[in-house]
């Protein structure tokens, strides 16, 4: 029995030895590689990736991406994210060596940037790799593949991103600073950059980025290129300098009425925190809430001061009772004086035979405009629609009274002188009849 354990354990012993020597063959293409594709202009750069997605863990690798060195020239190449710090990766002019080892089974093992020197068409790449070694320094097949640079002078590449270098700036009350915008990919077609400012009196922006500080406050300056934006937040610091009364610091009041008092902030676009606090030197007198209000309460003179930060604004307000006092005192009216003068009627005689007295009208002396008395306007209210209240009524009728008096005594004037030289006339032929007589 004991003899039967022996063996058992010496045959076990030599299987785990040969297991160390003896491998069994994987299958082919365990290990692929794969090279990315790009489209591009002549002129333009394009980024290639070489990726690696294995089945095994690989300890080593030797990989090469081949070009053509008329159609295509590189501009750079880096290694990826799968090899370790050992590794290696250069350009020979016609082809991209890789030699290292890997830290993990799946990735980036290297990226190159050409430039596109082919004026069109599309440009091959070849990609092959050799000696894929495990950690038993077993060899693997892997997978050959092939991808093209296509060449197109009419291609419409997207934006993808944009950057810039600050998304927030604080600024003084006319300073300056230029934004600098990254646009991604480098190729893209669209590459026009437009600048937007949300409050100009804040702060502006030129059309080549330049930011300039306008006034106190906030904004945000936005960039747009294609469809993507980026937007930068502006700041501008503008100190207060003081406050100055809005209007006259001398007021009057009345009780029962609300008087509005207001400060204006000093400059008026100062960026600091504008609170202004009130207060009343007798709040018997007034009172003054937080906003400015004054309420009278009795007759005098009050102080309200206005404090914001360090500087203070008093106006003086005087309280009265609102209604003045009407005056105890009766007023008097004179009356018109009349400029014309009443009708003469005294009598006058003659030497004709007149028998009845005749009425002498005396005319109103004419005074110069310069010397004649303007009286205030008097306002006459016919309530009887007696229209001889007018004074224009008085003289009309006076005028007329002078006018008919006068073709009167023209009339009894005639009529005597007639009878007058009439009873002549009739002396003279009885002188003339006695003449011839004798």
């Amino acid at each position: 029995m004991r003899k039967n354990i022996k063996f058992l354990s010496l045959l076990l012993a030599i299987i785990v030895l040969m297991s160390g020597v003896f491998v069994v063959p994987v299958s082919a293409a365990d290990v692929n590689y794969s090279v990315s594709s790009a489209i591009g202009a002549t002129g333009e750069t394009v980024k290639v990736s070489v990726r690696l997605s294995s089945s095994v863990e690989l300890w080593g690798a030797n990989v090469s991406l081949a070009y053509n060195s008329d159609d295509l020239q590189v501009v750079n190449c880096v290694k990826g994210d799968v090899v370790g710090s050992a590794s290696s990766v250069n350009d020979t002019g016609s082809a991209v060596n890789f030699s290292g080892m890997y830290t993990k089974t799946s990735g980036t093992v290297f990226t190159v940037e050409f430039k596109i020197l082919k004026e069109s068409g599309t440009s091959r790449l070849t990609l092959s790799s050799s000696e894929n070694t495990d950690s038993n320094g077993v060899v693997h097949a892997c997978s050959v593949s092939h991808s093209n640079i296509t060449v197109s002078n009419n291609i419409d590449v997207p934006v993808e991103k944009i950057t810039l270098d600050k998304t927030s700036v604080t600024l003084k009350k006319n300073g300056t600073h230029k934004l600098v915008v990254t646009v991604s990919p480098e190729n893209t077609t669209n590459k026009t950059i437009l600048f937007q400012s949300s409050n100009d009196n804040v702060a502006t922006v030129s059309n080549d980025g330049v930011i300039t500080a306008t006034g106190g406050g906030t904004a945000t300056i936005t960039v747009k290129v294609g469809n993507k934006t980026a937007t930068c937040k502006v700041t501008v610091n503008v100190p207060q300098t003081g406050i100055k009364a809005y209007g006259s610091t001398t007021r009057t009041a009345e009780i029962g009425k609300t008087l509005k008092l207001a400060v204006v902030k000093v400059p008026a676009d100062t960026s600091d925190d504008f609170k202004t606090a009130w207060t009343s030197s007798d709040t018997k007198i007034a009172t003054v809430d937080a906003n400015g209000n004054v309420t009278p309460l009795a007759d005098g003179v009050v102080k309200i001061t206005a404090k914001s930060n360090n500087w203070t604004v008093v106006y003086t307000v005087t309280v009265g009772k609102g209604e003045e006092e009407s005056s105890t005192e009766e007023s008097t009216t004179e009356e018109p004086t009349t400029l014309l003068e009443e009708p003469n009627t005294e009598e006058i005689t003659t030497d004709a035979p007149v028998t009845e007295p005749v009425t002498q009208p005396v005319v109103a002396p004419i005074v110069p405009e310069d010397d004649f008395p303007l009286a205030e306007p008097t306002t006459y209210e016919d309530t009887q629609g007696d229209a001889t209240k007018d004074p224009s009524y008085i003289y009309i009728v006076l005028l007329a009274t002078a006018g008919i008096m006068t073709v009167v005594i023209g009339t009894v004037a005639f009529f005597v002188a007639k009878g007058y030289r009439g009873k002549n006339k009739k002396q003279k032929i009885v002188v003339e009849e006695k003449h011839r007589g004798k």
